[in-house]
């Protein structure tokens, strides 16, 4: 199974060299954190959260928004002492840059330089729903923005090898996110033709696209990426005209108990349009829509966190588990045949 992933990535510097490293379990490196401010080409701010291998962390934890505390420490030296693969991340709608904080802090304990914007008028603290026409086309170039901070920070100059691109993780719109800046290019044509026939969540905003962008083909995707992790991925109207063109490595992963993203109407159909054949579909049994973010320990009143679900934390382990091997295997980590695909009862693969 590595070997099937290594094949499809021939442009994208591969380290066959990658010692073993469990992926069920912490890696080595401490983990600092900090957020920062980018910029769009336009100039609008974008605030960031960046974490990373610390060669010295500071002893105290970083705390999200003064809201969630997790493990990393609040800021800290990079270690450079090789370099690190990068992962941007996509929240989801009305979610923000930590909400699945769990992973991206499990992610930099292996080696990895992970970043995550707030896609600015789609978070839970400035929504605007006449705004979701320009974040259907601007979310894909948020994720690039924040690969080209870090390129053009001095501190991360030696972690970083800016040939060997990088990796994307989304969580439901940022699921569409993921697929978009991979190569799902948007055609308005397309989606409101299935709009006509089915419906959808964003096809009045892709309506508002057509009319006053113009109708036809919007890509906006990164050929910097050399894999893909689209979590419960949402918005399957808008991904119809250009989601047969990802060519990269790419792992769906659904919830057996999504309401929001549901498997059969949504997420497999979006699997199933995918036309490469580097790619796996996970689905973890008992799984909701949340029990892809920390969101639980916010607002517990949510049915994911309740006891007819999986436990949050079983389902951050696997989660965690399974994302870390894809992406290893995919840079060249060998031994990993047990987890690509791994064997548990609560993981349907396909």
């Amino acid at each position: 199974m590595i070997f099937w992933f290594l094949a499809c990535t021939p442009d994208k510097e591969i380290d066959n060299t990658l010692a073993f490293v469990d992926p069920s379990t912490e890696g080595s490196h401490l983990v600092a954190t900090r957020e920062v401010q980018t910029a769009l080409s336009d100039g609008m701010a974008l605030p960031l959260q960046v974490w990373y291998p610390s060669s010295n962390p500071v002893s105290n934890l970083h705390a999200y928004d003064e809201l969630l505390t997790g493990t990393a420490s609040n800021g800290g030296t990079p270690d450079c002492t090789e370099s690190r693969p990068v992962v941007v991340f996509s929240h989801g709608n009305t979610g923000m840059r930590f909400q699945s904080y769990f992973l991206m802090e499990y992610l930099a304990t292996h080696g990895f330089i992970v970043l995550a914007p707030d896609h600015v008028g789609n978070t839970i603290f400035d929504n605007d729903e006449e705004r979701k026409p320009e974040l259907i086309l601007r979310r894909p170039l948020d994720v690039a923005a924040s690969f080209d901070w870090i390129l053009e920070q001095s501190d991360f100059s030696d972690c970083l090898n800016a040939d060997a691109g990088y990796a994307v993780i989304g969580h439901s719109f940022g699921g569409y996110t993921a697929l978009a800046a991979s190569g799902a290019f948007l055609d308005t044509d397309v989606t409101e033709s299935f709009c006509t026939e089915g419906g959808g969540w964003l096809c009045d905003h892709v309506a508002v696209i057509a009319e006053t962008e113009g109708s036809g083909i919007y890509d906006n995707s990164d050929s910097r990426i050399w894999a893909s992790v689209p979590m419960t991925p949402a918005a399957l109207e808008t991904l119809q005209g250009g989601i047969a063109t990802v060519t990269i490595p790419t792992l769906v992963i659904a919830g057996s108990k999504d309401t929001l993203t549901s498997y059969e109407e949504v997420v497999e159909p979006i699997y199933s349009a995918l036309t490469q054949d580097s790619k796996q579909l996970l689905t973890i049994e008992g799984a909701g829509h949340y029990s892809f973010t920390n969101a639980c320990e916010l607002v517990n009143s949510y049915p994911d966190c309740g006891d007819d679900h999986i436990p949050v934390e079983e389902a951050h382990q696997l989660i965690n588990t399974t994302v870390t091997a894809f992406l290893q295997s995919i840079r060249g980590m060998e031994g990993l045949e047990d987890y690509m695909p791994y064997d548990d009862a609560a993981l349907t693969w396909e």
